[in-house]
């Protein structure tokens, strides 16, 4: 099973290692697609994602958010988004998504880029509000969250993903057969319901799409990484 975080980011900002996921490793299929959520408390000034923007932009360096960590995915989204909206914000790292979300409610963070399933609970519990999703399209998990793009940034996407690979020189067959018998599970009513409560959404793909959208993102987010100067 591999992921966002280890087939693209972890190669990118460790510059080491004895695999090259992308090189070593075939495609299969797509399985899912997960995006983020950028959220504050429901008492918070910022009411949409572009007053959080907006005040970034008036005081450069100063308007701090939080994450699960330097070098997460949710880091590199806000990296993104700065490029995207020219302005500079201060990135608060936790070690993980739990204490960044008690910061939240207690007022010390103002914004925070989380996963969607950090988030999803407390938004429903009346705690936290959805500012913003980094999805092309609104999640179905929260169909009331607007999406990044729709908040300004037009084109903005920044989606976690999971995808089943095996090692190089799987023959052709055992990869369609891996291939059609993933795709039916994904496709199945009971497997969507189970991930969408989790703000994760099914996906399939043929071996050959999920190849080409590994290199892709591979491109997109090495480039990100680079020029932020993300490093281990």
């Amino acid at each position: 099973m591999g992921q966002v975080d280890n087939m693209v980011i972890a190669p990118a900002v460790q510059r080491t290692g004895t695999m090259d996921p992308v090189k070593d490793l075939t495609p299969v299929i797509q399985v899912a697609s997960s995006p983020f959520l950028f959220m504050s408390s429901v008492d918070s000034k910022y009411k949409t994602l572009n007053d959080w923007v907006s005040e970034a932009k008036a005081k450069p360096g100063t308007v701090s958010y939080g994450t699960a960590g330097y070098g997460t995915f949710t880091h590199l989204a806000v990296e993104l988004l700065q490029k995207a909206g020219n302005f500079t914000a201060v990135q608060v790292p936790y070690k993980g998504a739990a204490p960044a979300i008690t910061d939240l409610l207690g007022g010390h963070i103002p914004m925070a880029a989380l996963s969607i399933a950090s988030g999803m609970p407390h938004i429903q519990g009346g705690k936290v509000r959805g500012l913003a999703v980094t999805s092309a399209a609104r999640s179905p998990a929260l169909p009331d969250v607007p999406t990044v793009a729709e908040s300004g940034f037009p084109g903005f996407e920044a989606n976690g993903w999971l995808g089943i690979l095996v090692p190089n020189g799987t023959p052709p067959d055992v990869i369609a057969k891996l291939n059609g018998e993933i795709a039916k599970v994904m496709q199945s009513a009971e497997m969507k319901k189970q991930l969408l409560a989790q703000g994760v959404e099914a996906r399939v793909s043929t071996p050959e799409q999920f190849g080409a959208f590994i290199k892709s993102e591979s491109a997109k987010w090495g480039k990100i990484i680079a020029d932020a100067g993300i490093k281990e």
